[in-house]
């Protein structure tokens, strides 16, 4: 579950307390994810550990969240 989406400024996205399963597979627990326009970024991990996921789930709730604010 994601509890919290507090951007500092409106280039950074921060979101606290970031839970993320895929079945019983848990991907990531509890973890804050903190991102700055203009810098980049690697998700690194064997094939099939989920980072398309992770990253298509960032994506789906930024848009949320621009929906959700306008």
């Amino acid at each position: 579950a994601i509890d919290c989406l507090d951007a500092p400024t409106t280039k950074e996205v921060l979101i606290k307390d970031l839970s993320i399963s895929i079945g019983q597979r848990e991907l990531l627990s509890r973890t804050v994810v903190h991102l700055v326009e203009g810098r980049k970024y690697v998700l690194i991990g064997r094939n099939g550990e989920g980072k398309s996921s992770e990253f298509l789930i960032y994506l789906i709730y930024c848009q949320m969240m621009r929906w959700k604010l306008k």
